[in-house]
Order: structure tokens, then C-alpha cells, then sequence
């Protein structure tokens, strides 16, 4: 997925950023280089999933963004749960997506 405008953050993702100790440029890096996307029906916004080195410990890290006409909105960023990813994609909340087609 690559940015068509330029990025903005949300107070609460740098909220997030700065409370759980994510490096700089993990969000970029997992918007960039996701390993999934999808879109989530209960929030109708993107997300971006990468397995990355958090704390110590490889785990799925997702990256809630929207894409606005005039930027590309970071929203949250948080590691995800074991199990967490497969039980949103199977209860439906979570869509694969083509990100070309959406960006």
C-alpha cells in the first residue's frame, strides 16, 4: 500500500505510539510492507497487519488508518492478541481488501 497523500496521525495513535514503546517508523513500515489488509465493517476504516519484533517477542502488529482524499490518517496502532487477527476475519468484522483498488 503505498501513500497517494501525504500521512497524518491521529492524538490517539501518537497516544498509542508513545504509551506502548512502538519504535519510530513501525507504522510506516507496516503500512508500506503489510503482510494482510483489510477493512473493518464495525469501524469502516482500514487496517494493516505486519509481524514485527515488539517487546522482545514477534507478533502481529495492526495499523488502523483511513484514506482521506487529502492525506492518509493514521488512527491506532496496537500488537494483536494470539488468535486475535483469525477470530475477527472469522466472525467478519475484518475483509481482505486489494489495496489498489482502494487507494
Amino acid at each position: 500500500m503505498q501513500p497517494t497523500t501525504p500521512i497524518r496521525y491521529s492524538f490517539h495513535f501518537i497516544q498509542q505510539m508513545e504509551s506502548r514503546s512502538f519504535p519510530d517508523g513501525l507504522a510506516e513500515r507496516i503500512f508500506k510492507y503489510a503482510d494482510a489488509r483489510y477493512f473493518d465493517l464495525l469501524h469502516n476504516n482500514l487496517v494493516a497487519v505486519k509481524r514485527e519484533d515488539y517487546l522482545g517477542v514477534t507478533r502481529d502488529v495492526s495499523l488502523a488508518l483511513v484514506a482521506l482524499e487529502d492525506a492518509t490518517v493514521f488512527l491506532t496502532i496496537y500488537p494483536l492478541k494470539e488468535g486475535q487477527q483469525g477470530r475477527r476475519l472469522q466472525a467478519g468484522r475484518w475483509v481482505r481488501y486489494d489495496p489498489e483498488t482502494l487507494l
